[in-house]
């Protein structure tokens, strides 16, 4: 087909430049960006959305979230046998006989018939039958069948051709592939055509011309009642390195039997550089095409046409890609072909085929993004509409509007069409680390949120609080960044083991009520925390004794540092701190202990000590164990102050009943009868022993 094939060449030629060569005057389109097979290979791998399926028009999405959103000039479904829209579907596929092939998810099916013969469905479901009984510089050829993939049969005619035949939506391209030069000169291939006898086979007034029996240009077929059927392109061959030249078409009729001859000049063919293509396109009924052929006018008029584009609701634009292109008669110079695109968003300038780039024989397919074209639309939860509107001229050539030069043609692969691309809502969230000790209970996510309609509202189950924030930039810029504080439930731990706990996803939601969909927790690191304990917890002792505290946690390994209010500070397991006062008031000393166990704090202990001024030692002589509570104990006055002091107790006779190496004011004489015994006490501050008699009495 003719057209697919200018169009690919033509784009690949484009992506080896930077950009189209600027020129004065009209400016032109910058360069499309986009590979030609980009929306057909997405759409390949979306699902219709249902129900939104129309003639011109269906909307789709891809696992990935893009809603598609699709609008043509000319039919992207048909009504099926049960009257259901159906899209379009071109790919080959055997018959229930399995001895043809056909191509029939269209209005006008189209086959590949058992005798390699073609066939394109006409209104009233005739047939226009071709490809047929093919003889080539008159000698008659067997046909035989190499390939089939999808859309495209190749077809052995000889040593020397190949027949390559693309099926397309209610046409049929046929390329005739000449691998050497032949050796009779010129090229003639002739066909058999069959088709409703009611219709006829004329040539089209308005694009072409004769040149003696030849005719150069289009034959169309025309029903009975004079509408088109059926149009014959204009064949066109082009070589190995883009030269090119107009074929010519011989109608021949006898005994009700038609064929129609391919002509190409022998003085061509000797400079031509093989292979050599032969491309003539066979287009059906046009009567499902909107408005025609588009003429063009001489700059600087133009005309136009529109397609209307709507915006699915919930969604940011994130790509619009175009579709169009324009035709040439006669093999008349693409490059003065002028289009332009327009929106109330933007206007394109003109974009041309320039054939210092692309050598093209008749079409110029133009496919890219132009997002910009729809970006002044803001996302919104309802539907918006607008017009694609197409302007169409040239530079030269003839006078007013025509379409003998250049023109839209209804029937081409590329008609007017618009794609809106959409995201509804992604977003991506994170806290702000990925390890915490096992007492830190705070965290806070953010949350970067994108596409969809924003504000977002952000919630999450860990926190009590809701945030909602974003705004859109025109219609293809839409973000909100958020932030949220959130507690850990069950916090704090202390003296446990190191551990892993998922933090649940946000809900994020969009103004329209659309929930983000696909988030998933986030793993953090929880490491232990060490809980202190001292031994002991207070203590008072006299003036120039030290204060010893041992400190312990429940976890092996952990570290301690402390710090006193009389300005004293050490670390290790204990406190040991030696503290003289001048005055006879008691001074109180605040120990704040810190602890760590593998880089994680425990909470801050607080010990509390005392320091006396030096009491006086008072021994009694007598106590009383009666068990009325009055001087029971050998009570030794402000002992206390004097830690590990030692007492030994003897009985008259000397022996040895009692002894204390930290003695606590609690002997009762238990178990002893009332009598005098004799004390030694050891003060733990090293002054000199004291010695005295202890009198029992109940």
């Amino acid at each position: 087909m003719r057209k697919l094939k200018v169009f690919l060449f033509a784009f690949t030629v484009l992506f080896s430049v930077d950009s189209f060569p600027q020129k004065s005057g009209n400016g032109i389109m910058r360069p499309y960006t986009s590979h030609p097979t980009y929306m057909d290979s997405l759409l390949n791998r979306a699902k219709e959305i249902p129900g939104t399926r129309t003639l011109f028009s269906g909307r789709y999405k891809t696992a990935d979230g893009k809603v598609i959103s699709q609008f043509s000039s000319q039919p992207v479904s048909f009504r099926n046998d049960f009257g259901t829209l159906e899209a379009i579907d071109v790919r080959l596929r055997p018959s229930p006989s399995g001895r043809s092939w056909l191509a029939d998810k269209q209005l006008h099916p189209c086959a590949l018939n058992e005798d390699l013969s073609t066939s394109i469905t006409l209104d009233g479901k005739g047939q226009l039958i071709f490809n047929k009984d093919v003889k080539v510089n008159g000698v008659v050829c067997k046909q035989t069948l190499s390939s089939i993939d999808q859309t495209v049969a190749t077809i052995r005619i000889s040593e020397d051709i190949t027949k390559k035949i693309t099926f397309r939506n209610g046409s049929v391209e046929t390329d005739y592939i000449l691998l050497h030069k032949p050796e009779r000169g010129g090229f003639t291939a002739s066909e058999e055509i069959e088709y409703p006898g009611d219709c006829r086979l004329v040539q089209d007034s308005k694009r072409g011309k004769p040149a003696g029996e030849k005719w150069f240009g289009d034959f169309i077929l025309l029903s009975a009642n004079g509408k088109e059927q059926a149009r014959f392109h204009a064949p066109v061959c082009y070589d190995a390195n883009g030269k090119y030249c107009s074929g010519a078409y011989v109608l021949n009729t006898a005994n009700s039997r038609s064929s129609l001859s391919i002509i190409v000049g022998q003085s061509w063919l000797e400079k031509a550089t093989y292979p050599v293509t032969v491309d003539p396109t066979i287009t059906g009924p046009v009567s499902n095409w909107t408005g025609g052929s588009m003429p063009s006018c001489l700059l600087p008029n133009y005309t136009a046409d529109s397609i209307l584009v709507t915006i699915p609701p919930g969604i940011t634009i994130t790509g619009f890609y175009i579709t169009t292109s324009y035709v040439t008669l006669n093999l008349y110079p693409v490059k003065d072909g002028r289009v332009s695109l327009k929106t109330k968003c933007f206007t394109e300038p003109a974009a041309f085929c320039d054939s210092s780039i692309i050598a093209s024989v008749s079409t110029c397919g133009l496919y890219g993004n132009l997002q910009e074209l729809a970006c002044c639309y803001p996302p919104s939860c309802s539907p918006d509409s607008f017009y694609l509107v197409q302007h169409l001229s040239r530079d030269s050539a003839g006078t007013g509007c025509d379409t003998n030069y250049v023109y839209y043609d209804p029937t081409t692969l590329y008609p007017l069409s618009g794609y809106i691309i959409g995201l509804t809502d992604t977003c991506v969230w994170r806290v702000n680390t990925t390890t915490l000790c096992s007492n830190s209970c705070e965290l806070a996510l953010k949350a970067v949120c994108r596409n969809g309609v924003p504000p977002y509202t952000v919630s999450h189950p860990w926190s009590s609080t809701k945030v909602t924030g974003g705004t859109a930039s025109g219609g293809c810029s839409t973000e909100g960044v958020l932030t949220l504080n959130l507690t850990i439930p069950h916090c704090p731990v202390f003296c446990g083991k190191a551990d892993t706990i998922a933090v649940p996803p946000p809900l994020v939601v969009d103004a329209c009520g659309d929930t983000v969909q696909g988030l998933t927790s986030r793993n953090i690191f929880i490491n232990p925390s060490p809980q202190m304990t001292a031994s002991p917890d207070t203590l008072t002792v006299c003036n120039g004794l030290p204060m010893d505290f041992s400190l312990s946690a429940c976890l092996p390994g952990t570290s301690f540092t402390w710090t006193g209010s009389d300005k004293t500070s050490g670390s290790g397991v204990s406190i040991n701190d030696t503290t003289k006062i001048t005055s006879l008031t008691p001074l109180k000393v605040i120990y704040k202990v810190a602890s760590v166990y593998e880089g994680c704090p425990g909470d801050t202990l607080i010990v509390q000590g005392q320091i006396d001024p030096c009491p006086i030692i008072s021994v009694p002589n007598v106590i009383t164990p009666n068990g009325d509570g009055i001087n029971d104990d050998f009570v030794i006055k402000n002992l206390n102050y004097f830690p590990n002091s030692k007492v030994t107790i003897y009985d008259r006779w000397g022996l040895n009943i009692y002894h204390s190496d930290n003695y606590l004011n609690n002997w009762n004489a238990s178990g002893f009868p009332d009598g005098t015994y004799y004390y030694v006490l050891y003060v733990s501050d090293g002054r000199k022993g004291m010695a005295g008699f202890l009198s029992i009495l109940r």
